[in-house]
């Protein structure tokens, strides 16, 4: 074999590898909207049977919270959001969605979530992508005694999603935050 053509092989692949660790690597983003002014734990409960599947279009997908905290989707928990993808959360405002301010949810959700696997049983070889993925919105001395992220054991006691009442200060007259 004649030495440019080596050199020529190794300089492709060198080009190829080089492309593909170093190209484009489009970010999937994933919106939520929440009931207006939402303070308190979010639930999404993946392998749900009963859930719609996340739709992605161009990259994106969009999930309403319902008032509850919890939503359902029949994806698998291999769908939470990974670091590198963006997540926006919104209030539903009337007809409008606005964003939730940044102070109310600190850095990315990603790294302010917590995982909970299915346990025992209802782990059939069906629902091994189950699990419910937990995330707080509002001040951090709301969240309450949950680790700022990380994995539950199956048996530990997960946060209880839904709203959060939140006292006004005395004297104020204006909402507590």
């Amino acid at each position: 074999m004649p030495k440019n053509f080596s050199i020529t092989i190794i300089t492709i692949s060198l080009a190829v590898l080089l492309a593909t660790e170093c190209g484009y690597n489009p970010t999937v983003e994933y919106r939520f909207v929440l009931p207006d002014n939402y303070i308190g734990w979010v639930e999404i409960d993946f392998g749900a049977p009963s859930g719609p599947d996340w739709r992605f279009s161009q990259l994106k997908t969009t999930v309403e919270i319902p008032e509850t905290g919890v939503a359902e989707t029949r994806s698998p928990i291999g769908l939470v959001p990974s670091k590198r993808a963006r997540v926006v959360l919104f209030y539903q405002n009337g007809r409008n969605v606005v964003p939730v301010p940044s102070e109310l949810y600190s850095g990315p959700v990603q790294d302010n979530s917590l995982i909970k696997p299915i346990k025992g049983p209802q782990r059939s070889a069906a629902r091994q992508d189950a699990g419910s993925w937990y995330f707080f919105v509002g001040p951090p001395s709301l969240r309450g005694p949950y680790p700022s992220h990380g994995k539950l054991k199956p048996d530990a006691k997960a946060p209880t999603p839904g709203r959060i009442t939140v006292p006004h200060p005395p004297n104020s007259g204006a909402p507590g935050l």
